[in-house]
């Protein structure tokens, strides 16, 4: 709705408002998706308007999103899938740029291409199952998979309107803390291990 209120010109002064919510639910439920495909739309609509910067920082922001609901699946053969659907994002993004005919944005489109093609190649290890036999057998390991469980578990909780503010600030605070811990197992395997650390690059 908010797309089609932008993209006409029937009221964009609603649509932006539309999309300043739907961020603003995507935060209090910490789902990244949501975050992801809101900031897609806004970046799109930048585009549109020929404001590349600010286009630019919108899809950046959707990549991270995008890249960390990857990164937060336990079991490969969903991170692989969870992927797929966001390619359209980067081509997006990556086809203004060049479209523009300048050449800053014609670099910073082949930036954008590279970091899909890593994540595509991402992809396909986790879809061969390559990924979990890269991963050094460490204490690291277990932790992270203990954290992702725990983000999983808060998540689910996140996603409840009935849950009390209260508690809502409380299970945001749980997972910061097992962000935190995951992303700090994550770098302690690849300090364990140089060929997962070239792997994460």
């Amino acid at each position: 709705l908010a797309y089609s209120l932008a993209a006409d010109g029937t009221d964009p002064a609603r649509a932006e408002r539309l999309l300043k919510e739907a961020l603003a639910m995507g935060r209090r439920t910490a789902d990244p998706e949501e975050i992801a495909s809101t900031r897609v739309v806004r970046g799109t609509l930048r585009l549109g308007a020929g404001a590349y910067q600010e286009a630019v920082a919108e899809f950046a922001a959707a990549f991270d999103a995008i890249e960390s609901l990857r990164d937060r699946q336990p079991d490969e053969m969903v991170r692989a899938r969870v992927f797929s659907p966001w390619v359209f994002a980067y081509q997006r993004l990556a086809g203004a740029l060049l479209e523009s005919g300048q050449p800053a944005p014609a670099a910073l489109a082949f930036e954008v291409v590279e970091r899909m093609r890593a994540r595509v190649l991402l992809e396909s290890l986790d879809m061969a199952r390559a990924t979990a036999r890269l991963a050094p057998e460490v204490p690291a390991r277990r932790q992270r998979a203990a954290a992702l469980e725990g983000i999983t578990r808060v998540h689910r909780l996140l996603v409840d309107p009935a849950l009390p503010e209260a508690k809502r600030e409380q299970t945001l605070a749980e997972l910061e803390r097992l962000e935190l811990a995951e992303s700090t197992a994550r770098e302690d395997m690849a300090r364990a291990d140089p060929s997962f650390a070239a792997l994460r690059r």
